[in-house]
């Protein structure tokens, strides 16, 4: 989940930063209508029975609210028949899709599908439920949304932005969860303290039995708000809800495991609780939703991690590449860095930036001059780096180290011969192999004209391990002078 705070906003009487949460991955939960032993549910608490503090935001009803989530079911799932509709508080008789029933207590509400069709109820001073006209049970996703006015108990029931039915109930009551309520001793002689102060996505919140099914399908973001949000009908949402202030609690459910259901509404302040269960073991997180995946501008990275390359080729190229999607333009800047190798003298500096225009993919390539010379040393490196994207993000690669191999070994007999061995290309004089220096005299090696000999033949080695090597004048090192001149 990705989140930016935004701004300070209050929701009822709740003050709270404005945190805007987008989902990193499309997701939704599979229930399997298993909703019994308090399994197979979310579970998000509205109120603590232990005091008479407010309950959180989620407790919409005090006032107008709307709640909205997307739903899925097979053709042979959720077959619980048809309800009557109308003064009635039936909605619980079909698979419960979202209970915020108070066990035989006024104040409470409720949504489930009955004969596959959407069923809302309320229960305040007198009951009412309102039934919609589309079987939802073919397997696609449809946008439910619920709507009730404090002022006159106006009810409203959309599927897929068309209104689809609407109902009153009693003017100017309150329908939120009591602050200071007290669960009935309905739950084995016990207060419901443990199912009545919630929202239970899924399933009849209090295990009453058979006559009160459980859903078997796929639920997504829903969308509890402080406010009527449609007044006609309407296209649906195609992404995610972003909050706004009047955004009680919203759930996109798109959490990669564990039990806990994040509340991205300002505050976050109602998360749910996953009660896994059942065979098989439901709400399971799947890799489903109605919303069609928005087109990836992908990430940029080198193709591998490193390169070698010889002194002598001149040049090494290393390829950038733009994985995992192509929306959008794309560029991404480099630069050379040293390591072992020194820039000018071992490769030529380089910096740069690469361009992908919409919908390219292809590999980007980075050219860098190696400079040739004539020593032996150690294989040296650098590397190139990727500085700074725009139009994508970052990938896991993004350095990488190239290692210039010396090409520069001692071989016998080619005319730069330098090792002194007394063969072809090595200077007059040079010792036989394994032998000492010749001495240069009218009749024997050890005479005065034989040590000038050795004398000059030694100036005149040295002055050759003196000799610049080859290489840009500027960047021009000298030889090792402390190499012995001849092996003994």
């Amino acid at each position: 989940m990705l989140c930016s705070v935004s701004s300070c906003v209050r929701v009822g009487g709740w003050a709270a930063l404005l945190i805007v949460c987008l989902p990193s991955h499309a997701g939704s939960l599979r229930f399997f209508g298993n909703g019994v032993g308090d399994i197979d549910r979310v579970k998000i608490r509205i109120d603590d029975p232990t005091n008479a503090l407010p309950g959180p935001p989620a407790d919409v009803g005090v006032g107008d609210f709307t709640i909205e989530l997307w739903l899925r079911s097979e053709e042979d799932a959720n077959p619980a028949g048809a309800v009557a509709c109308g003064a009635n508080y039936n909605w619980i008789y079909g698979n419960i899709v979202l209970d915020r029933d108070r066990f035989n207590q006024a104040r409470a509400f409720g949504i489930s599908l009955a004969d596959g069709r959407v069923v809302f109820g309320t229960r305040t001073s007198a009951d009412r439920t309102i039934c919609g006209e589309t079987d939802i049970r073919d397997g696609e996703w449809h946008h439910v949304a619920v709507q009730r006015r404090r002022s006159d108990g106006r009810l409203w029931l959309y599927v897929d932005g068309r209104l689809e039915a609407t109902g009153d109930s009693p003017d100017d009551e309150d329908i939120s969860y009591p602050d200071d309520g007290v669960p009935g001793p309905h739950c084995d002689g016990a207060p419901c303290t443990a199912s009545d102060p919630f929202i239970v996505l899924g399933a009849e919140k209090h295990d009453a039995g058979p006559s009160f099914p459980s859903f078997d399908g796929w639920l997504d973001e829903l969308r509890i708000s402080s406010t009527l949000r449609y007044s006609g009908d309407f296209t649906p949402p195609s992404a995610p809800f972003v909050p706004d202030a009047d955004t009680a609690a919203l759930y996109h459910f798109d959490e990669p495991d564990g039990a806990t259901v994040h509340d991205s509404a300002p505050g976050g302040s109602s998360p749910g609780e996953i009660r896994f269960g059942g065979t098989p073991a439901g709400p399971l997180r799947v890799d489903d939703s109605p919303f069609e995946a928005s087109p990836s501008s992908g990430s940029v990275e080198f193709q591998a991690a490193g390169r070698t390359v010889a002194e002598g080729d001149g040049v090494v190229a290393v390829a950038v590449v733009r994985v995992g999607g192509g929306a959008g333009a794309a560029s991404v800047t480099y630069e050379t860095r040293d390591g072992t190798a020194t820039a000018g003298a071992d490769y030529e500096t380089a910096a740069g930036t690469l361009l992908w225009d919409a919908g390219e993919t292809s590999a980007r390539t980075i050219e860098i001059e190696i400079h040739d010379d004539s020593l032996e040393e150690p294989d040296e490196t650098f590397d190139v780096v990727l500085t700074g994207v725009t139009g994508a993000s970052l990938g896991t690669r993004l350095s990488l180290t190239v290692v210039v191999e010396d090409d520069d070994s001692a071989s016998g007999g080619d005319p730069g011969d330098d090792d002194d061995d007394g063969e072809p290309g090595d200077p007059p004089g040079s010792p036989a192999p394994g032998g000492p220096p010749a001495a240069q005299s009218g009749g024997g090696g050890g005479g005065p004209i034989g040590m000038l000999g050795v004398l000059g033949l030694g100036a005149l080695l040295l002055a050759r391990r003196l000799t610049v090597r080859r290489a840009a004048p500027r960047f021009a090192r000298v030889a090792r002078a402390d190499a012995p001149l001849w092996q003994g």
